[in-house]
């Protein structure tokens, strides 16, 4: 037993995770650290962060899967968690080619800094060597074989060249990745628009991004809003719209206990499911699934006064007037601001999405105003996946070209051109939903995507992909 009882990682749960799972338990000599009130860990409201490993001094507390073999990393890589769209800073220690260990890199990234959840922790090993393709496969002989690369991109070269001769560069699409980097993005979309000249570029999580998009554009004029997470520990008021945010982006709601333990900020939730962030809430709003958006949409409509009686369920309505109070404050005394508005996207399907960020623009706007909501950053649209917004930046969507530049744009293109040295087509280009809708692809060349896990609408994608 290594344990020295010096007590830090009870100090690291309580006072860096407030979460509180680890305690000291006994007395004297038999004072030991325990879970809760001596409960087994899987009872207790431990989140395995690891934390606590972060901060034992005696290594009492490491990984149990590498528990000795971590210790002897070959080297140290930095890198960025891909799980949510938070996009933490880690350092991956690598030994004998395989990853065994994560910390965080604290230096790199002012939002996660020193923190990690669950995922971002213990989940470099997801993908075992044994499970990742070390070489090109062929499909032929009815399946598929390994072959060499250079064989495998020319026949890949081969099949585009013959679909872009006989039916033209509109019957190609092209499948960009929020897993993928921006660099490796760019090149897909300049790939599609330089090379064979399609604007048929997007991603499965392009069509809830893009009606996520559309809502912000018709409140704020752009999509591109200067939302800066470092400020969300700072803010006074809170409203928090998300199925759990404690579980889509763990390090997001910690800066959102953060502000409430640390800065007094008051909280609202808006959740159909008891997450651990209500347990830190002033008030929680809990609709029935699916009335997320119109109860967001009656607290922005309360705030402008144009309703006094919305027509929520009851177990809403009890509530809301505590939450609207607690929203007009931060519009009216500027004690309680600044106001962050979270919301997250998973598990939505484009509708549902494209609403709720409607709704969530409009409280930002109604509790701070179109200029000052704008200008601040108080709106935090947050995607399951980790680079949907990179993927805009760059270019990897129908309508858009590198830098937000519309398509449709004849300067937009013209510039792109002078600097691409090659033209750069005119013709709309087909969205995710149009590229496996109506069968007008010949041929798709997917990056790093998955829409069979990924799509908001898989049934019957299966059948369009195999025809």
């Amino acid at each position: 037993q290594m344990c020295i009882i010096c007590t830090r990682c009870v100090r690291a749960c309580d006072q860096i995770r407030h979460t509180g799972a680890l305690t000291l338990a006994g007395r004297g000599p038999s004072t030991r650290i325990a879970f809760g009130p001596g409960s087994p860990v899987h009872e207790s409201t431990c989140d395995f962060c690891g934390a606590c490993i972060d901060v034992c001094p005696t290594a009492t507390l490491m990984e149990h899967p590498n528990k000795w073999s971590a210790t002897q990393t070959e080297r140290w890589i930095p890198t960025t968690c891909t799980s949510c769209s938070i996009g933490c800073s880690i350092n991956l220690g690598v030994r004998n080619g395989h990853g065994v260990i994560v910390r965080p890199d604290a230096t790199a990234n002012p939002v996660s800094h020193d923190q990690l959840c669950v995922r971002g922790r213990f989940h470099y090993d997801a993908v075992e060597p044994s499970q990742r393709l070390s070489q090109p496969l062929i499909r032929r002989n009815g399946g598929q074989e390994a072959a060499a690369w250079d064989e495998a991109l020319e026949l890949a070269a081969a099949r585009l060249t013959e679909v872009l001769e006989k039916h033209g560069p509109e019957a190609i699409g092209f499948l960009g990745s929020p897993l993928a980097t921006n660099e490796e993005n760019y090149l897909l979309q300049k790939i599609a628009r330089a090379v064979v000249g399609t604007n048929n570029v997007d991603s499965s999580a392009g069509p809830v991004a893009r009606a996520a998009c559309r809502s912000l554009r018709q409140a704020f004029g752009s999509e591109v809003l200067p939302a800066d997470m470092t400020r969300l520990a700072g803010s006074k008021t809170l409203l928090v719209i998300a199925e759990d945010l404690e579980s889509s982006h763990n390090v997001a709601c910690l800066r959102c206990k953060d502000a409430v333990v640390n800065n007094g900020a008051r909280l609202v939730v808006v959740s159909a499911h008891r997450g651990e962030l209500c347990d830190f809430a002033d008030v929680w709003l809990q609709p029935l699934p699916g009335e997320e958006a119109a109860v967001v949409a009656a607290l922005a409509e309360a705030l402008q006064g144009k309703s006094d009686n919305p027509g929520l369920s009851p177990q809403v309505a009890e509530a809301f007037p505590a939450a609207v109070e607690i929203l007009a404050a931060a519009k009216e005394d500027e004690a309680w601001r600044p106001l962050s508005v979270v919301q997250a996207l998973p598990h939505l399907g484009p509708e549902a999405a494209g609403a709720l960020t409607a709704a969530a623009a409009n409280v930002a706007v109604a509790a701070l105003g179109d200029e000052a909501a704008s200008a601040w950053g108080g709106l935090f649209v947050l995607p399951q996946e980790a680079n949907v917004w990179g993927m805009r930046d760059v270019g990897a969507a129908a309508e858009y070209l590198p830098g937000y530049r519309p398509t449709a744009e004849d300067s937009s293109r013209k510039a792109l051109e002078q600097s691409w040295g090659a033209p750069v087509p005119a013709a709309a280009g087909l969205t995710f939903e149009e590229m496996l809708g109506d069968g007008r692809l010949k041929a798709l060349l997917v990056l790093n995507d998955n829409p069979l896990f990924f799509a908001p609408a898989r049934a019957g994608l299966r059948d369009r992909l195999s025809s």
